[in-house]
Formats: structure tokens, sequence, C-alpha cells
């Protein structure tokens, strides 16, 4: 992520446009190659000393120059903190302490540091960077991941965005429709950084409307980092409208962006798997029950306090509300517990859960779902994939 002072956009009446630079531009793709060598060619060395390296680098743009910096220190990993630093340090203040304290005649500076480094028994020439070494500037580049001098760039205009949206009081996504799977990956997206959001259908395809860290009284500042790290998803998408309402300085402003942003995402492609088996019950389902029909879910519902169900089938009744179920398999044992909770402060009734047995000989999983109300009333188990009666019975609950 990038710093508000990094941040470089101009404003047209009540909007806010981020300055994004062409990836394909020769001096800055230059740039880009330059820097990731220093990186490269960096392992083992300081942080301190990483930072005068690039410092040292002539660029007419230093602000997108240290733009790519940034975004090339968060990309790296550093050593882990030493927890025995701390503790040497102050054995090391003791001990020179004791020294000088015990000085009964004139001692030369040197000789003082020669008692006190056989005290410690640690040359003069280490304990500096001993005494130093858990200061940032002294961890020392373990392992860097090398980038493409372009996809760099491409980083670099998609932090633009994501340091504006942390900001925002709401942002609404149009999404033009798409695959199931992709859809299914993207709201899982959603879920797995606990947005607040809501969803609707458009005509052509869906909106998500994602409450802004703005309009948080608490925790707003790690809410925005987490709307911020979904962006960069958004941008797989084949076709988007991002309409944002930001809040810059205390005046409101409004960020539109698209899909013609032409900003590549750096984060694996959205991807998901539907088994088999979940399609040959569906069709079983329809044949045997109609009118009645199932289709795999391409909706969330929402449980309250920031919980979502992403369901896997939704059955329409023809006339009333759909009822839709989440199937929980032993990889879930987790998820099902905080679902059992959050259902349990806020009751939903047209939601229906299924759990594999595979995961009722886990203690804790047996004890949610004997004190579960709301499981006795909606929830059923099933082995490997549920069945079309099973499926039938649970509609009727």
């Amino acid at each position: 992520m990038l710093t508000k002072d990094l941040l470089k956009f101009r404003r047209r009446g009540d909007r806010i446009i981020p300055t994004l630079v062409p990836p394909q531009d020769i001096d800055r793709l230059a740039l880009s190659r330059k820097c990731v060598e220093i990186f490269q060619s960096s392992i083992g060395q300081t942080w301190e000393s990483l930072q005068k390296s690039t410092d040292e680098i002539y660029f007419k743009d230093v602000d997108f120059k240290n733009g790519l910096v940034k975004l090339l220190f968060d990309h790296a990993e550093f050593d882990e903190e030493d927890s025995s630093v701390g503790s040497f340090r102050w054995d090391a203040i003791m001990s020179a302490q004791a020294v000088r304290n015990s000085i009964t005649k004139d001692l030369s500076i040197s000789d003082y540091s020669q008692t006190v480094e056989e005290l410690i028994k640690i040359p003069r020439s280490s304990l500096q960077e001993r005494i130093y070494s858990d200061l940032p500037e002294h961890k020392k580049l373990k392992i860097f991941d090398s980038l493409n001098p372009e996809a760099l760039i491409h980083r670099y205009n998609a932090a633009q965005v994501q340091g504006l949206l942390l900001h925002a009081k709401e942002i609404t996504l149009d999404i033009e429709e798409t695959d199931l799977v992709i859809k299914r990956a993207l709201l899982r997206c959603v879920k797995f950084h606990q947005l607040i959001a809501e969803m609707e259908k458009i005509q052509g395809g869906f909106r998500l409307i994602l409450t802004g860290p703005l309009s948080l009284f608490q925790n707003a500042q790690t809410y925005g980092l987490k709307m911020a790290h979904f962006f960069p998803y958004v941008l797989q998408l084949p076709k988007w409208i991002l309409r944002a309402a930001i809040e810059w300085n205390k005046k409101p402003l409004i960020l539109v962006l698209d899909q013609d942003s032409g900003i590549r995402s750096h984060y694996k492609s959205l991807s998901g798997y539907i088994p088999e088996e979940w399609h040959d019950v569906i069709r079983a389902f329809n044949t045997e029950y109609s009118p009645l029909q199932a289709q795999l879910s391409d909706e969330f519902v929402f449980i309250g306090r920031q919980s979502y169900s992403f369901p896997d089938i939704t059955v329409s009744p023809g006339e009333g509300p759909p009822i839709h179920f989440e199937l929980f398999h032993r990889w879930h044992a987790g998820q099902l517990r905080k679902r059992l909770d959050a259902l349990a402060m806020n009751p939903v009734d047209n939601l229906r859960i299924g759990v594999c047995k595979s995961i009722t000989k886990d203690p804790a999983v047996i004890e949610s779902l004997k004190t579960s109300t709301w499981f006795f009333r909606f929830g059923f188990q099933f082995s490997d994939f549920p069945t079309p009666k099973q499926l039938h019975s649970a509609c009727l609950k």
C-alpha cells in the first residue's frame, strides 16, 4: 500500500481521478527494472542499505520512484525480529553501568570499552550491530520473489486506487453477468475480507454495495485495508463499474472507475470448482420434486454482525422466498461453528445448513450442533453429498 503523500490524483468538480501512469512507458519501465534488480541482488543486505541504494537512483518523477520502492519493500520479506535482542541490550547496558560504577581510578575510553567487551564477551566491532539489530533499518532482506517491471507499474496504479478507497464511505460495484464459478469466487472473496455488503440484481448483471470504512465508528482503518485489499479481485472481472463516495480532507468526492482503466491485477486468478455431484443432485431433485426447482446458488444471505452465508444450492418453491442450502464438509468445521453462533444471534428462516457426517466426530462440532436450537429446527446431516430426498425434507422444515 502507498502512504497518503504518495497518492497522486486530480480533482474535476466533485470527481476525484487517480493519476495512473502508462505501464509501457520506456523510461518508467527502465526505472522499474532497475529497482527490481537492486532488490534481487541485495539478499542479506539491510533495509537501510537497500534504502540508500534506491535513494541514489535519479528519476524526474520522484514520487513515482518512491512509490515503486515502497511497494517493493512491502513485497520483500525481511528477517523476523529476534526476541533475544531486547534482553541482550538490557544486559549490555547493565554491564556497562556496573563497570562504570566500579571504576576507582582514571580510565581511558579505550580501556573502559575493552573492559565492557571482556565482560559481555562480544567484540566492540559487533556490539553496536547486535544491540540495534531489531530496529527496522537493520533487518536483513531474506526473500524477494522477482517481479516483472511492467507488473510492478500495474501494481503501482492499483495502489493509487486502493489508497483512495481507504477514504470511502460507500462503494457501488456494477458487474456484468459472468461465469457462475467466477461470481461465486468473487462473493467468497467478499466474505473472506469480512466486508459489509448488499447484493441486488440489475439489468445485465448484479450490483454489490459495500459499506465503506468511513461509515463505521470503530475499526475504520482495519476495515478500510480489507476493502482496499479486495479491489485487485475486481480488476479480474471482464466488465465492471466502480463508484465510490470518497471523503478527502472533509470534502465529499466521487471516484468512478471501470475495466477500461487498463490496470492488471497482481492477485491469482479468481477460480473455483463446482463438484459434478452437485449437478447430479440438482438434476435428480428437479425431476423428482417438480415444480420445486433447484439450482446452483449465485446469491448470498446476510445474517448480520458482518456474517454472510454463500449458499451452494437454492430451491425456488414457486411462491414465497427461495430456500438456500449451505453445505459444510470436513474442512469447514471452524466456519460451521461461526455460522451457528451468528444464526443464534440472528435467526434466518429460509436458510438450511447441511453438515457432512465426516466432521461430526470433532468434539467442538458435536457440542455446537447439540446446543444450537436453530440447527435443531433447520439443519440436517448427510454423507458426502445430500440426496434429493434430504433436500426436499429440509425444504419442508
